[in-house]
This record gives structure tokens, C-alpha cells and sequence, in this order.
């Protein structure tokens, strides 16, 4: 052991993250702590992925992964997200919605991969699926686009709760962020 500094050589991709480029050229070195740190700011801040508004990264998401951002997104945004179908005038569900508003699985689908033709289609259509970047069971991820659809937003704290519970999920994101009034 020399004592000094973890020796990296840089990678001149500029395509990856920082927190890769560390992975891939000296995980051993910078202490599981760091590591833990560094995935974990990843997670908590998708927005890390991206850079000049490209997908930097295309790593599937974990089935932990989507429930924490989802079941945060939604107990922070307090309200559904929907459009007004232009023949009926009648509202539903949209994965974009009026105000800027995304329902439970419309918050992980990046500006890229986003298309307006998602809207009314269900979670196992391909063009959504793939947008979310998963390789969850879609049984999952419907259950998620449930709560959101047919549940009032006061209904969501326990509807995700029965989620967690039955997908042998933590809840702890979700309780530390959110937590009810």
C-alpha cells in the first residue's frame, strides 16, 4: 500500500458520469462509504444522469428505484396529473398532464423518451415500457400507474404502503421524505 491518493486514470468519455468513471477505474479505493454516497445522490437526483439534455446513461432502474422516486413524486405533488379528452371534455389520466403535472410512472419518463402518443396507453404498450427504462414486471409498475389513476391523492399514502408491502419493498424513502401531516 503506498499511502497516497487512489490512482485513476481518467477516462476522456465524456458521455459517463464522474461517479463511473471512478467505478470503473478505482472502486476499490474510494471506500464503500463513498461509493454508497455517490450511487445514492445518483438516485435521489435523476436529473444527474443527463447532460446537455441527453440520456448519458441507459441502466435499467430497480424495482426499489422506481418506487422511491414514483411514491415520492407523488405524495410531494398532491395532485393527479390528467388532460381533457377534446371530444368527451372529459378529464383522464395522463402520464403528462395539464400544469406541468406527471402521474406515477409519467415522473420517470425523461423529456427524450417522452411522445405525446403514450397518452391513454397502458404500461405494457411498448412505447411506454421501454420509456421507463426497467426490466420491472409490468404487474408492478401497473399497480404503481393504479394509485395513481384510481385513488384520490389522500388515498395514496396507504395504497402505497399496501405496494410496498406486497412487493417486498422499503417504504423508508418514502417516510423520511414524506411523511404525512
Amino acid at each position: 500500500m503506498n499511502g497516497g491518493p487512489p490512482k485513476c486514470t481518467p477516462v476522456e468519455d465524456f458521455s459517463m458520469p464522474f461517479h463511473l468513471n471512478v467505478l470503473l477505474n478505482g472502486a476499490s479505493s474510494i471506500g464503500l462509504g463513498n461509493l454508497i454516497h455517490i450511487i445514492g445522490s445518483t438516485i435521489s437526483n435523476p436529473s444527474s444522469f443527463q447532460k446537455e439534455g441527453t440520456l448519458m446513461m441507459n441502466t435499467l432502474r430497480t424495482m426499489q428505484e422506481i418506487f422511491d422516486i414514483s411514491s415520492v413524486h407523488l405524495l410531494r405533488q398532491k395532485k393527479m396529473s390528467t388532460l381533457i379528452n377534446p371530444t368527451s371534455h372529459n378529464p383522464f389520466c395522463a402520464y403528462r398532464g395539464e400544469n406541468g403535472l406527471t402521474c406515477a410512472l409519467g415522473c420517470l419518463i425523461s423529456d427524450e423518451d417522452y411522445r405525446p402518443e403514450m397518452e391513454g396507453r397502458g404500461v405494457s404498450v411498448p412505447i411506454v415500457y421501454e420509456a421507463l427504462h426497467t426490466d420491472c414486471d409490468e404487474s408492478f409498475l401497473m399497480d404503481l400507474q393504479g394509485c395513481h389513476d384510481d385513488y384520490e391523492p389522500e388515498e395514496w399514502w396507504a395504497k402505497l404502503h399496501e405496494i410496498a408491502t406486497r412487493w417486498e419493498l422499503s417504504t423508508l424513502t418514502m417516510e423520511e421524505q414524506c411523511s404525512p401531516r
